[in-house]
């Protein structure tokens, strides 16, 4: 049998975490037949599916960093492929390698990174473009976006879109806001997630409406947050609320009684958020940019994310649907949310990875 190693340090934090956490377990089952595994830096943050045949193997050098580089070519001696779920790849290793793009955030906002940054993200990226055999997208914007300011790679290209946990669909239609009732964001505040505007824009209503703000996610220890949380709270005192991280449980309770999801982001690659809000049968106000038109499709109310007045009106005009009206944008946004399966998903990531392995 095959053996591929799997890089899993990432998998408990949120975003490449959720497309870890999700993707890894089913696509291990999906190669059962064909591969054994060995699993990086693994710490139960999934379960190994039963029957599989795998190791974990202790790795715990920080990501971008030099110690990555030079400690996890041992770990793959006798390994035949390698699939990473983010850009940074070992420099110094031969086997094929099987790599995720979510975004390319750094090349596309650079004025939000420092120059080392900037630069270590140009040079990972040329070197993922002519080393990679496999990419793996999670949009069509994200492939497109590697086009433009990276290039054609020399490997495969695969859309892979995200999939939605299942258990959002459990949950009962959400289509009578909580009371009191709250505008819900969920995220955390760097400047490309354009929290300030959201802000702002809600304080244009504050006084029209009985509705909150809240703002789900971790807000602290980012050296490139845009504001503090008490900066921005003191746009609308005592309507602004910060939750800082919290569970699934808690999340999707939040998400379950929320008014809408106001998701405001200037880039993204996907998107997941309002992904999970239509599957809950929420409202979404979003940001009209490429990867959440692919994502929501007309299943979302889009505002430019520059514009404070757009949103402010789209908040507004939330508020002010009926019942009836509310119940037939969910169950829409329910149907189309059930288009995005992680099992589908594997089906395609393990296409690649069993072509990597045989190769």
């Amino acid at each position: 049998m095959k053996t591929l190693a799997i890089d899993c340090r990432m998998a408990r934090m949120s975003g490449i975490g959720v497309y870890l956490r999700n993707l890894a377990p089913l696509c291990m089952e999906l190669l059962a037949d064909v591969a054994r595994f060995r699993l990086l830096g693994y710490d139960g943050a999934f379960p190994v599916p039963d029957g599989i045949s795998w190791e974990a193997v202790p790795f715990d050098a920080p990501i971008y960093s030099i110690a990555e580089q030079l400690r996890m070519p041992p770990l793959l001696r006798g390994c035949d492929a390698l699939w990473l779920p983010h850009y940074p790849v070992p420099l110094l290793t031969r086997i094929p390698l099987v790599t995720t793009i979510h975004d390319v955030a750094h090349l596309a906002l650079p004025d939000l990174f420092t120059g080392i940054q900037k630069v270590y993200a140009r040079l990972m990226f040329q070197i993922v473009r002519r080393k990679a055999a496999e990419l793996l997208f999670v949009s069509e914007f994200s492939r497109q976006e590697f086009l433009r300011l990276v290039g054609t790679p020399r490997g495969g290209m695969t859309i892979t879109h995200n999939g939605i946990d299942q258990d959002w669909f459990k949950l009962p239609p959400a289509y009578e806001p909580a009371r009191p009732p709250y505008f819900l964001a969920i995220g955390n505040i760097k400047p490309h997630k354009n929290i300030p505007l959201l802000c702002r824009s809600f304080a244009k209503i504050a006084k029209k409406c009985t509705t909150d703000l809240v703002l789900a996610g971790e807000h602290n220890g980012f050296r490139s947050a845009e504001a503090s949380t008490e900066t921005l709270a003191a746009i609308c005192p005592g309507r602004i609320r910060f939750t800082g991280a919290v569970e699934q449980a808690e999340l999707m309770r939040l998400m379950h009684g929320a008014t809408a999801l106001a998701f405001p982001s200037r880039y993204e690659g996907f998107g997941l958020p309002p992904l999970e809000a239509l599957a809950a049968g929420v409202p979404v106000i979003a940001s009209d940019i490429p990867p959440v038109r692919e994502v929501c499709d007309e299943h979302a109310q889009y505002f430019s994310p520059n514009n404070e007045e757009q949103l402010a009106q789209a908040m507004l005009e939330t508020l002010a649907l009926s019942a009836h009206e509310r119940q037939q944008r969910g169950e829409a946004g329910r149907a189309h949310a059930r288009h995005f399966s992680w099992a589908r998903s594997a089906e395609t990531t393990a296409q690649i990875l069993k072509k990597t392995l045989e190769t």
